[in-house]
Order: structure tokens, then sequence, then C-alpha cells
């Protein structure tokens, strides 16, 4: 099955041929792969939420969530390879908080009143668009406009590893993130 958005609505392609009109479906989703994305989809606003809170000079431009993990995209130029155990550090603590990780809809008067809700020009030109606009909070770190899945808790998401660093120009760095695979967190 293929899954794509066109305009204002989500498409799911099947295989096969094609139920009548009125006629009952069933859908079943693959619980263990999507909740591996929604672990990562997390780990990755919890990284962009200690960037934007601890390293003011720094901000993700952009990520990319697969199958084995995920990958962002930084504009810091001072960023060096060394700082990520210092990084990674930061963000495995916060997941330890257990914050709470809350999905909301605010108008888009509301949400353009909110400094750094949508951090990149692409999202910047959405807000201008829609009337109402879905935002992932996690409770007392950070908050962003976004339309994907998430786990409730940073708890769940489990220990976080920043591999893989690419210098990708004289700003752009590129981090590779991946999850504990038995998704569990070092004690503090």
């Amino acid at each position: 099955m293929e899954v794509k958005r066109e305009g204002n609505s989500i498409l799911h392609r099947v295989e096969g041929e094609v139920p009548q009109v009125g006629k009952t479906v069933i859908g079943r989703i693959d619980w263990e792969r999507r909740y591996k994305f929604m672990r990562l989809h997390s780990a990755v606003h919890l990284v962009d939420g200690i960037i934007m809170r601890d390293y003011k000079e720094a901000f993700l431009t952009g990520s990319n969530i697969g199958e084995e993990g995920a990958r962002f995209d930084l504009d810091w130029p001072d960023l060096r390879k060394e700082q990520l155990p210092e990084l990674e550090e930061r963000v495995n603590q916060e997941a330890l908080k257990g914050r709470e990780i809350r999905v909301k809809f605010l108008s888009r008067d509301e949400a353009s009143a909110l400094p750094g809700l949508a951090r990149t020009k692409p999202g910047q030109e959405l807000l201008s668009q829609l009337d109402w606009v879905r935002v992932v909070e996690i409770v007392g770190l950070d908050e962003q406009m976004d339309g994907g899945t998430h786990v409730a808790n940073t708890k769940e998401i489990g220990e976080i590893k920043l591999l893989g660093f690419e210098n990708k120009g004289r700003h752009n760095k590129r981090i590779e993130l991946r999850l504990n695979p038995r998704g569990k967190l070092r004690s503090a």
C-alpha cells in the first residue's frame, strides 16, 4: 500500500481490486513499525527542543525519518563532532524527565503569535495559508507545527544515540540519530 498527500487529502492506494463504494474495508497498522517511527519522530523533536533551548545560535533546517533511524540537518556553523557526546547526554537526560507530549490545534492567529512555531521558510509559508494549525508540544520544552505521530511521553523514546556527523557546508551539519533497539534509557 502507498500513502501520500494530495492537496489537503491523504490518499491510500491499495494493491488489487478497488472495493465498491459503500463496501466496508479493514485497514491494519503494523504497530511495531509505527511505534518505532513515533519514537524516532519524537526523538527528532526532543533534539530540536534541546538545541533551541541550549544552543541559541543553532537551528534545525530539515530531517528525515527512515526504517533504521533518522537524520537531521542543522544550521550550526561552529558545531564539531566532538560536541556530539555532550548533546547526546543532554538529550537523554531530558528524555528521562518523562515530559508529556501533547497535540493541540490553534487558529492561524494564535499560531502566528507564538515565536518559533513555524521554524522553516516552508513552514512559515504554510502557516500563512492555513485556517488552523496542528502543534506538537513537549511540555515545558518545545512546541512546533507538525502533522506526524508521536509517543505520549519522552520516556517512551528510549536511549538516543547521535552518530554519523557530516559537514555539509559552511553552515550545515548532518547528524544521524539511532535509538536503543530495546527502547531503554540509562538511569540517571
